[in-house]
């Protein structure tokens, strides 16, 4: 499967099933117009927490089944809290989280 069909099943998969945060994270990857484009594939499999040239998009496809439903992705679509400065304690969560996965730390 095309690395870039694997992103776009399992993203209809969340809007359809309420996984907003796993949509979240899926809305934000790169996306790839051009599928003989090193530069775009490198950039999604970056995002998606592999090296830009990791040779095995099936392998990441199907880790897609295991980390749509990782804690940190269904503790954030628990009902939306809403923090003193108005806005939801989850979008603050969600954003720290993303911005984590994306720098390699860890929460």
């Amino acid at each position: 499967m095309i690395l870039q069909e694997c992103v776009d099943y399992h993203l209809s998969f969340a809007n359809s099933t309420g996984l907003f945060a796993f949509q979240e994270y899926l809305n934000q990857a790169p996306t790839v117009a051009d599928t003989n484009s090193t530069k775009e594939c490198g950039d999604l499999r970056e995002y998606l927490g592999y090296d830009p040239d990791f040779p095995d998009d099936d392998h990441i496809c199907y880790e897609f089944d295991h980390i749509k439903c990782r804690s940190d992705f269904t503790s954030l679509d628990d009902p939306i809290a809403s923090s003193s400065d108005g806005d939801s304690i989850e979008e603050g969560v969600l954003r720290t989280t993303l911005s984590l996965k994306r720098t390699g730390e860890s929460g």
